[in-house]
């Protein structure tokens, strides 16, 4: 049995989210986390969507939103390129572990503002594999964007604990042959 966020915006698409996920809002201009303590809290707040019909974005507001205990299939699809993904034609994200997606700072065109990411690099600096090699392998620093995670360190998003947490949880899904880094 899953928790399902079921939500309804004004434009009448309808998504459920499955415990924790992210979309993108158009208010606050990053990715925020749709959880059974915080979905409530959106009510009202504008979201990314994208118009096949058209091929552009828009902003559409969440209205109703509400929580079903269900047994639901799901997938949750990220790649090493992507962490991002269309649902239902909604910009969203697998949100995982808070610190590994919201790196910098996003303009009004959903994408990083490329002076604050140059301002968070120069301050904060990046990551490099050499940093990390004792604890992971190279496709997990390159599939979840371990340079990136440094700014959120530093600017307290994300804990060096949280890091470990993370890395523990991926290994032993590798021991587990449960994941596949390919």
């Amino acid at each position: 049995m899953n928790v399902s966020i079921n939500l309804t915006f004004s434009d009448g698409t309808k998504l459920s989210l499955i415990n924790d996920h992210g979309l993108f809002s158009v208010d606050e201009l990053k990715y925020v986390r749709f959880t059974i303590d915080t979905y409530a809290d959106y009510i009202g707040q504008s979201f990314v969507k994208y118009d096949y019909t058209t091929g552009q974005s828009m902003a559409v507001t969440l209205i109703d939103a509400n929580i079903e205990i269900e047994y639901v299939e799901a997938w949750s699809i990220s790649t090493t390129v992507h962490l991002n993904h269309i649902i239902n034609g909604m910009l969203g994200i697998s949100t995982g572990v808070n610190g590994f997606y919201n790196f910098y700072e996003y303009d009004s065109n959903y994408k990083y503002d490329e002076e604050m990411m140059s301002y968070d690099i120069e301050t904060y600096g990046t990551y490099s594999y050499d940093d990390w090699k004792e604890y992971i392998p190279y496709e997990l620093f390159y599939a979840f964007n371990f340079e990136n995670v440094k700014a959120n360190v530093e600017k307290g998003i994300i804990s060096i604990d949280d890091i470990f947490a993370f890395i523990n949880e991926y290994n032993s899904l590798l021991e587990d042959n449960s994941l596949e880094i390919n």
